[in-house]
């Protein structure tokens, strides 16, 4: 699984909520990411979407791991996309400075925009 495929959860997986309005208020059109990540370029050769197994890539596996920190610094009682998408700042900061590119967005305006949110 790669760090696309986690970001397409996290806007996939509440298309209103938290994580999606932050990726949002710093100027990413979802549905252009989306575009961008869904487009059949983008997949290895041999993939489809219906392989039972998908392996964890290193940045992927990274990212899950940084989750739970990610929930215990905003005292949550379980992980959400908004934990993922922290994660992903900080353990896949290459990739995902490549996916907000088009979009003129840098990582570090997402825990910004996240902890301006909710101390509001």
């Amino acid at each position: 699984m790669s760090v696309d495929l986690l970001v397409l959860g996290i806007i996939d997986a509440d298309p209103d909520g938290l994580a999606a309005r932050v990726l949002q208020d710093v100027g990413v059109d979802l549905a252009a990411l989306r575009l961008q990540i869904t487009e059949p370029q983008d997949r290895p050769a041999g993939v489809t979407s219906t392989d039972a197994h998908v392996p964890f890539c290193a940045d992927t596996r990274e990212v899950t791991e940084l989750a739970e920190p990610e929930r215990e610094k905003l005292m949550h009682d379980q992980i959400d996309p908004i934990h993922i998408l922290l994660a992903l700042v900080a353990g896949a900061e290459a990739r995902l400075t490549e996916l907000l590119a088009p979009f003129g967005v840098y990582p570090r305006w997402i825990r910004i925009r996240v902890f301006k949110v909710l101390s509001n």
